[in-house]
Formats: C-alpha cells, sequence, structure tokens
C-alpha cells in the first residue's frame, strides 16, 4: 500500500473515530453547562408560556 493511501486512510479513521467519541465525552459537560447557562430564565419562559395559554384561550373563547 503506497504511503499517501495509508495517510489518506488514517487521517480519515482518525475523523470518523473523533466525530464518534467526543460527542460522547462532552455530553455529559455540555448538559450540564447548559442546565447552568439556561436555569435564570426558566421563569421567564414559564410566564410567557402561561401568558400564550391565557391568551389563547382568550381569543378562542371570544369566537
Amino acid at each position: 500500500m503506497p504511503i499517501l493511501l495509508r495517510l489518506v486512510v488514517v487521517v480519515a479513521l482518525a475523523y470518523i473515530a473523533g466525530s464518534t467519541i467526543t460527542p460522547l465525552l462532552w455530553g455529559p459537560v455540555l448538559a450540564r453547562q447548559s442546565s447552568e447557562i439556561l436555569s435564570p430564565f426558566v421563569l421567564l419562559s414559564a410566564g410567557i408560556f402561561i401568558a400564550a395559554v391565557g391568551y389563547a384561550i382568550c381569543q378562542i373563547r371570544k369566537k
């Protein structure tokens, strides 16, 4: 096998292995960071959701 072909195969295998293993390793870290970032906005999101549901109910009752 020529050296250039071996190099291409090794690079392709390294890319495939990295793209498979990296998300598995970073998953817990990213989940923890996302919960830390999004936790202050939970009340705001809940308030917007409740307001939207209330508005939708009012619009349905008007018809």
